[in-house]
């Protein structure tokens, strides 16, 4: 006897009115009689799962960006490109409206916080842990591509976006130091020049053109501290 479980007693009754006939097919699909029975219970079914909203056509900023980007291409290619861009940009579209966001480093949206798994990824790579440290120390370095020759240009980026992590994690705790000690001059001396290495790193300029014209930039209790006698 095979048991199916349906969402209430009115359709149980109903399907066990026609199992014979039910019975009959199954048997021919199956090809043999190993059910000899159908009976139909009340039981707990599995919800069905949300579904996937298709996306809509290209919102007419986008639909421009995209001719603008084909046109410049041979017109026996910008059939398949135009298709290829239209599919990137409604998926991108889609992502935003499941609350999807970009990632802070490659731009791609994506569900994971605060990084796409991607650039999580690398992340974790040991070429690139290297490099974030070297940047946390000298952030000129980031200035020239050849200085990391055994990274791509979106693993130099995430090594940049964990330096800056790191450098943000140790300015906090040489704010939260200086203000403890009354403003000893030694502890802002070290505070001062970790800020101008992440202002290197941030605004993507040399370290000897950070100035304090620039302490706007930084995270808020780190311009107060500097920006006052603490």
């Amino acid at each position: 006897t095979l048991w199916i479980e349906v969402r209430d007693s009115v359709l149980a009754h109903h399907l066990g009115l026609q199992s014979p006939v039910f019975l009959e097919r199954l048997q021919a699909k199956l090809n043999d009689k190993s059910v000899l029975a159908l009976r139909f219970r009340v039981g707990q079914l599995p919800e069905a799962p949300p579904r996937r909203e298709l996306p809509g056509p290209l919102p007419k900023s986008d639909q421009k960006r995209l001719e603008g980007l084909v046109s410049g291409l041979k017109p026996d290619l910008q059939g398949a490109a135009r298709q290829a861009a239209e599919a990137i940009f409604k998926a991108r579209a889609w992502r935003e409206r499941q609350g999807w966001t970009p990632c802070p480093v490659c731009g791609t949206h994506s569900e994971r916080k605060p990084i796409c798994i991607v650039c999580q990824d690398l992340r974790g790579n040991p070429q690139v842990q290297v490099a974030t440290l070297a940047l946390t120390r000298e952030p000129d370095l980031l200035s020239d591509v050849l200085n990391f020759p055994y990274l791509s240009f979106d693993a130099l980026e995430v090594a940049r976006y964990s330096a800056l992590r790191q450098l943000e994690g140790a300015m906090d705790e040489l704010s939260f130091a200086v203000v403890s000690s009354g403003g000893d001059a030694i502890l802002r001396e070290f505070l001062e020049g970790t800020a101008h290495v992440w202002l290197a790193l941030e605004l993507r300029r040399p370290l000897e053109k950070v100035s304090r014209r620039n302490y706007t930039k930084l995270p808020e209790k780190v311009m107060n501290v500097l920006s006052s006698g603490a």
